[in-house]
């Protein structure tokens, strides 16, 4: 069943180009990445990526330091992360090196 659907998606997904483009994960992590418990998301999730011209990241406070089975990239593979809390220390630092500008609501 995955591999009809990835193959339709990567039909439908191909010739389009995206302006801006939100994903969410199932863990960031400064060493690991972002990440998915699924094949198939992380699977559209680098399709429509490779199409994208802005990547906004949207970060749970419970994905932080989480890693998942799946890679959908590096935080310097995305342009914005837009957070529900304040991150981590040793997450910002990752952020800041990627030159991810880092969006949180103001406390």
């Amino acid at each position: 069943m995955h591999d009809i659907f990835i193959s339709a998606s990567n039909e439908v997904l191909t010739p389009m180009i995206f302006q801006k483009v939100f994903i969410s994960s199932a863990g960031v992590h400064d060493k690991f990445g972002v990440t998915a418990s699924d094949m198939l998301v992380a699977n559209i999730a680098n399709l429509v990526m490779e199409r994208s011209m802005k990547k906004y990241l949207i970060v749970e406070k419970k994905t932080i330091n989480q890693a998942a089975t799946y890679k959908i990239g590096d935080l310097l593979d995305f342009h914005y992360l837009i957070s529900d809390d304040a991150l981590p220390h040793k997450l910002e630092t990752a952020c800041n090196e990627a030159r991810l500008q880092v969006l949180i609501p103001a406390s």
